[in-house]
């Protein structure tokens, strides 16, 4: 049975075929014996001139550091801002990875735990206080895997009261249009990450990238390993960047098929949503997570469980898919909660 995949916060949709002509046709020309051409330096100057298309920043190539995904550069931060014995807050829940990188280099790991479901609402006094002898918070805006939506002014108060290196993750902004991307070149501490995985969809070729003020982006450039990302990566990335109009379609068809699962969740009994701006909804039900996703796997559908999360026990997160995944869902998930018991 072909597995209706609807847990990883991936695009339903492949790339268009005349975009993936394109990137093949280019990569004939590529040196496959050759290490990176000159491509980073290009790609560099391309994602700056998309993350702030206004010049508001600037930001520029300077500003820019390449990762083999976004996980690379979460680890980065970590490694080059925090290190062994240092504090790295994490709010809760939000994206493992902040925990699972900053663990990994040996930082005192502390979460922040948002406030109960539906709102998550985070308490900025709070946060501020915990990061006061902090050396990296981690914000995901919109948060994965609540889909709220941290205040500007609690990042404002991050940045203006506590030493910390301010790290936003965006990997879900082309969904909301909300960013700080132009803020980071004249910022002493905020770096923003984000990655081609989602509206792009491209993430088996994994591409993330950060926006930091150009003396840490020289730091985290000077850190990474050398030709991090490959160069039919980084050939790809200059494609779907310079064709991202082409994009627009799958952008409105992801947040048409958010906007069905929400409207066809909400309303059952027992079954509370939280709101989003995302291409993914959190959703609570009587049944635990894990009884609901076995049996949602049985009907040939996977969705997202937070075991080690206490708040998500009851919780499932669910990305959209397209609109027969859609249907296909909703229709499965009636019958489990008709004929399971919690």
């Amino acid at each position: 049975m072909d597995l209706i995949r609807l847990n990883a916060n991936e695009s339903p949709y492949d790339l268009p075929a005349p975009l993936k002509e394109e990137i093949l046709e280019a990569a004939r020309a590529l040196p496959f014996n050759r290490y990176d051409p000159g491509l980073a330096d290009d790609l560099r100057r391309r994602l700056a001139a998309y993350a702030d298309p206004d010049s508001r920043g600037p930001v520029t190539a300077a500003n820019i550091v390449l990762g083999n995904g976004s996980d690379e550069l979460i680890l980065l931060v970590n490694e080059v801002f925090a290190g062994p014995g240092r504090k790295v807050v994490v709010i809760s829940p939000s994206f493992e990875m902040y925990r699972i990188t900053a663990l990994r280099i040996g930082a005192e790991v502390e979460r922040f735990e948002l406030g109960p479901g539906p709102a998550f609402a985070l308490d900025a006094d709070a946060l501020v206080k915990a990061c006061r002898d902090a050396a990296v918070i981690f914000v995901c805006r919109p948060n994965n895997p609540t889909g709220t939506v941290a205040p500007e002014a609690a990042i404002d108060r991050l940045l203006a009261e506590t030493p910390a290196v301010v790290a936003v993750d965006e990997a879900y902004h082309e969904f909301t249009g909300l960013t700080l991307a132009p803020r980071a070149p004249r910022s002493e501490r905020l770096i923003v990450l984000r990655t081609l995985s989602k509206l792009f969809a491209v993430a088996g070729l994994r591409l993330g990238y950060a926006i930091a003020p150009a003396p840490l982006a020289e730091r985290m450039n000077r850190a990474r390993l050398p030709f991090n990302v490959s160069t039919f990566t980084q050939l790809a990335a200059r494609v779907v960047v310079d064709r991202r109009a082409e994009l627009e379609p799958l952008r409105r068809a992801i947040l048409s098929e958010t906007a069905k699962l929400e409207a066809g969740l909400a309303g059952r009994p027992g079954v509370t949503v939280t709101p989003t701006g995302t291409n993914f909804v959190l959703v609570e039900t009587p049944l635990s997570a894990v009884k609901l996703a076995d049996e949602l796997r049985q009907r040939g559908i996977l969705v997202r469980t937070y075991q080690d999360e206490p708040a998500l026990r009851h919780h499932v997160r669910v990305n959209a898919g397209r609109s027969d995944e859609t249907g296909a869902f909703l229709t499965a998930f009636g019958d489990v909660l008709s004929h399971v018991k919690a």
